[in-house]
């Protein structure tokens, strides 16, 4: 199975966690649209950040990844980070898995319209 094909993988059952949810407190439609809306920040920073791997005019910001990470550090690194957020936002009580979730998202966005600001397309 290829990096790319675990990430999908992942992502695919995240977005069932929430349904079906393993620790905390169920989610609402809410909560999950915005794990949505997440994931879909998520997604696109991680497209940018895999295109800035092979990009020579580009470098990365996040000092987690260091400059000039491998695809495979990337890959790891967003695999990582989204089960993380998913297990941190389902053990929260519902308000602040909420504003977990939307601090996070906002975060995301952020560094999106950084990075295509800078020229990074997704």
């Amino acid at each position: 199975m290829t990096s790319r094909s675990l990430f999908y993988l992942v992502v695919a059952l995240l977005l069932l966690l929430p349904t079906t949810a393993l620790a905390g407190e169920p989610w609402t439609a809410a909560d999950e649209g915005l794990y949505a809306t997440f994931l879909v920040f998520q997604y696109a920073d991680y497209r940018q950040t895999r295109q800035i791997v092979v990009d020579p005019d580009h470098y990365e910001l996040n000092p987690v990844l260091g400059e000039n990470p491998s695809q495979g550090q990337v890959d790891t690194y967003f695999a990582a980070t989204t089960i993380g957020h998913y297990l941190i936002a389902d053990a929260l009580k519902p308000r602040n898995r909420k504003l977990f979730i939307i601090i996070t998202t906002i975060a995301g966005v952020v560094v999106v319209n950084q990075n295509y600001q800078f020229g990074i397309k997704f």
